[in-house]
């Protein structure tokens, strides 16, 4: 419910011309309320575009690899391979 009404104020203030700068992590955010997105890795930006370009160029999917530098340890110390 309270991301209807976020939802609505953001679309009430695109009516009346505002730049809004929204953060999210949910692709339907960003075709339901932008006009152009931004992908931020690593402290950079990734792409830049409208909604269609970047789920164009990337909507194939990203690859998140997770690293524990301890973790990974243990299992090159245990690896019998």
């Amino acid at each position: 419910m309270a991301r209807r009404k976020i939802w609505k104020i953001i679309q009430e203030l695109k009516q009346d011309k505002k730049t809004v700068i929204f953060t999210t992590q949910f692709l339907d955010d960003a075709e339901e309320l932008a006009d152009r997105i931004t992908i931020l890795s690593r402290g950079k930006l990734f792409a830049v575009g409208s909604v269609e370009y970047v789920k164009n160029k990337f909507g194939t999917g990203f690859t998140l690899v997770i690293s524990n530098q301890f973790y990974l340890k243990e299992i090159l110390l245990f690896d019998d391979k």
